[in-house]
């Protein structure tokens, strides 16, 4: 591997490191909270923020059944499901729903946020992150 190319990679893990540390700086932290993770992976994540947040009612959607699997593994309360599509989870059952940088990857943003406020309860907290593509280190990386 070049050393552009590792340059550019460790830019990119500090980036994500970067993120996630924002990320959890905003959950706020109460045991009774209702967490749901959408685009949850293998629920790694979801479990530390989890932790962070001090709650055991911690829910994901994962459209991936073998990444879902892991994460009903680590103790996600895990649905498999296409974010485009109506999530099964009941209305104003949420109190935090975290989606880190999945929208992007969606057709359909209008029902997806249409379904985040439909699960959110009253004053429900959405924490929604997405990929910058103009930042410089990835037009780098679209180069190569």
């Amino acid at each position: 591997m070049d050393i552009i190319h590792r340059y550019l990679l460790n830019i990119v893990e500090l980036a994500a490191i970067e993120n996630e540390n924002n990320l959890r700086s905003l959950l706020p932290i109460s045991s009774d909270i209702q967490y749901l993770d959408l685009g949850c992976d293998d629920g790694k994540k979801t479990i530390e923020r989890s932790k962070h947040i001090g709650t055991k009612n911690v829910y994901g959607i994962e459209i991936s059944k073998l990444r879902a699997k892991l994460s009903i593994s680590k103790g996600v309360k895990t649905y498999i499901c296409d974010l485009n599509d109506k999530f099964p989870v009941k209305s104003k059952s949420i109190d935090i729903v975290t989606n880190n940088q999945v929208i992007e990857h969606l057709n359909d943003t209008d029902h997806f946020l249409s379904e985040i406020s439909r699960v959110l309860k009253k004053d429900g907290l959405l924490i929604l992150s997405s990929e910058n593509l103009s930042s410089w280190h990835n037009i780098f990386s679209l180069l190569f």
